[in-house]
């Protein structure tokens, strides 16, 4: 299975999930004019991920500086979807990082952590 690999824009975050390693990353900006169609990649990445290796684990990282309403909503749909895999058995993980002293960021992740049942550690950096 190939890694996924979308590189940063001024508008779109660097995203690599690799399947040798199990991980995911989510990394920069997110205010794509089509955030629907730019995390579909993600979710079919993920899709594939567990089935071609199912007892395999997921951790993802996000670490975003910003994002706009729409990526809040595929952010969550996202996390939705981790969670679901999740709730089938499947060993996924998440950590939230966040500027130290950006008390909205932070909140966002523990927000986002409280509604779910997979493990999102929130952390400063």
């Amino acid at each position: 299975m190939d890694s996924l690999i979308i590189n940063q824009t001024s508008q779109t975050p660097r995203v690599v999930f690799d399947a040798e390693t199990g991980s995911g990353e989510i990394i920069g900006v997110s205010f794509p004019e089509h955030a629907n169609d730019f995390y579909a990649a993600v979710h079919e990445w993920i899709d594939q991920f567990f089935v071609e290796f199912p007892e395999k684990s997921l951790h993802v990282a996000f670490n975003l500086n910003y994002f706009n309403t729409a990526s809040n909503k595929e952010l969550r749909l996202l996390m939705k979807h981790l969670d679901r895999l999740y709730n089938e058995e499947k060993s996924v993980s998440m950590t939230w990082f966040h500027e130290d002293g950006d008390e909205d960021m932070e909140d966002v992740g523990k927000g986002y952590s409280v509604s779910l049942n997979v493990p999102v550690s929130v952390q400063a950096v």
